[in-house]
């Protein structure tokens, strides 16, 4: 990461935050809520720039998702760098930074191929939930490839972006992902009001 700087300049809330953060910072992590259009994700990002850890980006949809990954080759890289292979959009073939969706994350999980495929699955279902899951020996076997494969990259920090979106089972994923991990979290959570959360 360290090719990682932010290009632009703080406003006031976000100077105030990252001016406390050492403070703001617990065991539980840093959370943050504030309007839509208030400069959450590139906050969200400095976090993970100055806590230096492989971290993990959850975005509740490919459009976030990618705005995340946007804000970073944007705002943090220089112009005329491309995307470095460190940022990866797979967490079968993690990196220093990988940004997937909470969707990718329930179905490599449950061993599925792609997010496409669980979603085909739980809407032909009735109840969302257990349609289209492999076997209980398959989706263990896929879950732990995975939390090696995170473990090895030495993954440390989560960025959650609008976790509220988070269907039950997508859920599951995310604390039993938490727990191996064993991470501090950076989580951002929009609330009722149109607001939006993250940790770190």
């Amino acid at each position: 990461m360290k090719d990682l700087a932010f290009q632009g300049t703080w406003r006031a809330y976000q100077q105030k935050i990252l001016d406390d953060l050492a403070n703001l910072i617990g065991d539980d992590g840093l959370h943050i809520v504030a309007a839509p259009g208030s400069g959450k994700t590139v906050l969200g990002l400095e976090v993970m720039c100055r806590l230096g850890e492989a971290t993990l980006i959850l975005a509740p949809s490919k459009t976030i998702r990618d705005q995340w990954a946007h804000r970073l080759r944007t705002m943090f890289l220089p112009a005329d760098l491309a995307e470095p292979e460190w940022i990866s959009h797979d967490v079968r073939a993690p990196g220093t930074v990988t940004i997937i969706t909470y969707q990718a994350l329930h179905a490599a999980f449950s061993g599925h191929s792609s997010e496409e495929e669980i979603l085909d699955g739980e809407e032909e279902g009735s109840d969302g939930a257990e349609s289209g899951e492999l076997g209980k020996q398959e989706t263990e076997k896929a879950r732990k490839k995975i939390i090696a494969k995170l473990h090895e990259k030495k993954v440390r920090t989560l960025v959650l972006d609008e976790a509220h979106h988070l269907r039950n089972e997508w859920w599951k994923a995310l604390t039993m992902l938490k727990e191996a991990l064993g991470s501090g979290l950076v989580k951002s959570h929009p609330e009722d009001d149109g607001c939006s959360d993250a940790y770190a």
